[in-house]
């Protein structure tokens, strides 16, 4: 029987094979050639190879895309379920809210339907255990002796009936985008509340926006601070 370990592992490596694969197709379809034909000028060099790459369209392409409404068993309410931002110092894991709830996330624990309810775990690189001393277990291994710790997580709170919510991986853009389709109590009609999270590329800001077509739709931040224990060792 796999373990979950071994699922994901499997999976990632999938998403190369698929990755290396189509950049080989793309490869094979190009008139490019590689190396450039020769020239005496450096700029005449230069000027004659062709590595024009639309990289938004391409990277487009493999951009991941989850779809769920409530209940759904493809909502992403655990932390290798969701989306991510980051810019390799801090970031973000992002899911969703379901009776299961995430790893981390009480508010997420028999959320209602009438609630859309995102989790935006944050992380840090630089918030790890220098606790040194009073190891009740210690291995040697710096990644369990000494781990990053958990800060918090905020949740935003999408008020009304939901029918669908969705969220993109933008990988050129590095950044992740969701829509919340809104259910109006007064005709039923759908309304779309749009978000944008990323993680600014050298400041240590993570920014989140989000749009409401309406005033009469209401949204709410809470954050919720974490014990700062070490997530492999639930007696440290």
């Amino acid at each position: 029987k796999m373990t979950i370990r071994t699922r994901i592992g499997l999976l990632a490596s999938l998403f190369v094979l698929l990755v290396c694969l189509s950049s080989c197709l793309c490869a094979s379809n190009t008139t490019s050639s590689y190396p450039p034909p020769s020239s005496s000028s450096p700029s005449a060099s230069s000027s004659s190879s062709s590595w024009d790459v639309d990289w938004s369209s391409f990277l487009g392409r493999h951009n991941p895309v989850w779809s769920w409404s409530p209940g759904s068993p493809w909502m992403p309410s655990l932390w290798f379920q969701g989306s991510f931002i980051g810019n390799g110092m801090m970031g973000a894991l992002i899911t969703s809210a379901s009776s299961s709830s995430s790893s981390s996330s009480s508010n997420a624990k028999d959320a209602p339907n009438d609630v859309s309810i995102l989790n935006f775990e944050i992380g840090n690189s630089m918030v790890w255990d220098h606790r040194q001393n009073n190891k009740t277990l210690a291995t040697g291994n710096f990644a369990y002796d000494s781990p990053r710790l958990p800060i918090g997580y905020l949740t935003l709170h999408v008020e009304g009936g939901y029918k669908l919510s969705t969220m993109t991986l933008d990988i050129y853009n590095a950044q992740t985008t969701g829509t919340i389709q809104i259910v109006n109590d007064d005709d039923n009609s759908l309304s779309n509340v749009t978000w944008r999270a990323t993680a600014h590329a050298e400041q240590m800001v993570i920014v989140i926006d989000v749009l409401v077509p309406s005033s009469s739709i209401t949204f709410s931040w809470v954050f919720t601070a974490e014990r700062g224990n070490s997530p492999w060792n639930d007696q440290n």
